[in-house]
């Protein structure tokens, strides 16, 4: 199993003890997007790990943690990932904090992201962007960083 799998699995262990239903699969293509924000047309690395995510769910969500989805539906419409970030992009929301970074999701206090500077999946203030809590080479370690904080939560 990935380490992706095996986030998406944890994830979906707190979702069940919530009574809250699995979120489907994106099943379509892989993705090419400008975000903007000097981030541009990303490719490789950022699109290869983040398609491995939405091919065994479409975002994730748990007890305030979410990751961004493409089509995600109903209570979720809110966390896509491309309208997240052309929000970012919007005149008058612009979000100069986020400068090369790809919005990749939110949790009470933390924004996550992708930053293309140096290649790291990141958790930051989620008001003070400028602070990393958190930096890590893989999504895979991002995504189970914060599950097993989720899972330990419904250990206490």
């Amino acid at each position: 199993m990935s380490e992706i799998k095996k986030a998406v699995s944890k994830f979906e262990t707190v979702r069940r003890y919530y009574n809250l239903p699995s979120i489907p699969a994106f099943t379509g293509e892989a993705i090419r997007h400008d975000f903007g924000r000097n981030v541009g047309i990303v490719g490789g690395e950022f699109w290869s790990e983040y398609y491995e995510l939405l091919k065994n769910s479409d975002g994730l969500a748990a007890d305030g943690v979410y990751f961004f989805g493409i089509n995600c539906e109903k209570d979720l419409r809110a966390y896509r990932l491309i309208e997240n970030n052309r929000a970012l992009s919007e005149p008058g929301l612009e979000a100069p904090g986020f400068e090369r970074l790809i919005y990749i999701g939110t949790s009470n206090t933390d924004s996550f992201v992708y930053n293309t500077s140096n290649q790291k999946w990141e958790s930051r203030d989620r008001i003070g962007t400028d602070t990393v809590y958190e930096s890590h080479d893989s999504l895979a370690e991002l995504l189970n960083f914060e599950a097993d904080k989720l899972v330990a939560s419904l250990e206490d």
